[in-house]
């Protein structure tokens, strides 16, 4: 999580939250389009795929 750009992180915790791309993008005032490219780019920092696992993963990074 360390290698994430704040914005990425911003994602990365709304995700955890259980927000849809739909409700991020309003949240951080961007399009749906960029959420699901700043999702595609955490994925593969991450070497992840999908966003349960993000959503685990960002949960043990707050949580240490």
């Amino acid at each position: 999580m360390k290698n994430l750009t704040d914005t990425e992180l911003m994602v990365s915790e709304l995700v955890s939250k259980g927000l849809t791309n739909k409700e991020i993008a309003g949240k951080l005032n961007i399009s749906r389009h960029t959420v699901k490219a700043h999702l595609e780019n955490i994925y593969l920092k991450l070497e992840i795929n999908n966003r349960v696992v993000l959503a685990i993963m960002y949960y043990k990074y707050e949580t240490c």
